[in-house]
């Protein structure tokens, strides 16, 4: 099995950007012991003023978004899956949007052939394939290191490239 990183694609200028979602929503509280915490917040996040705005079906940063559609895709393979909706409202043209949060299974998969930069930093992540055998969901996140990843399945990966979406890339990654 191929396992891809789910990122946004960095060339669309103008996507879409939420503001002070960091504030309300800090890394420790992307836990499952705070899942209670998270769902009974009110998640409702101005988006950066921009001439043109981009909506794209995925936004990586500062927290991982899905939107409407990619987060029903993902629920057919994972319909047990909590996602919690947040709110991006553009005040300029009058527009909310609805995306969702979620915090895929953390999984310790990488192997020692990974590289880090020198602050630690993820380089070149190379997963192990052993770690992985009866422990694999189709969206999971890599467990153990500072940045947020989302890794995906191929055949979750053929089903997000056969469709429409925008502002999506998908890096396969390196097995050992």
């Amino acid at each position: 099995m191929s396992y891809f990183i789910l990122s946004q694609d960095g060339r669309i200028p103008d996507a879409v950007e939420p503001v002070g979602i960091v504030k309300a929503v800090s890394k420790d509280m992307l836990i499952e012991t705070r899942i209670e915490e998270l769902a009974s917040m009110n998640l409702q996040f101005p988006i950066r003023e921009s001439k043109f705005i981009e909506y794209v079906d995925f936004i990586e940063r500062p927290v991982p978004l899905l939107s409407n559609k990619l987060k029903q895709l993902v629920e057919k393979f994972l319909p047990r899956q909590q996602y919690y909706p947040v709110g991006l409202i553009d005040l300029t043209r009058m527009r909310q949007d609805a995306y969702w949060l979620t915090l895929p299974q953390r999984i310790d998969c990488l192997s020692d052939k990974s590289e880090y930069h020198l602050n630690g930093t993820l380089k070149r992540p190379v997963l192990d394939i052993g770690k992985l055998v009866g422990n694999c969901a189709p969206l999971f996140q890599v467990l153990g290191v500072y940045e947020t990843i989302l890794v995906v399945n191929l055949t979750l990966a053929e089903s997000i490239m056969r469709r429409d979406f925008y502002g999506i890339k998908l890096k396969k990654l390196d097995e050992a």
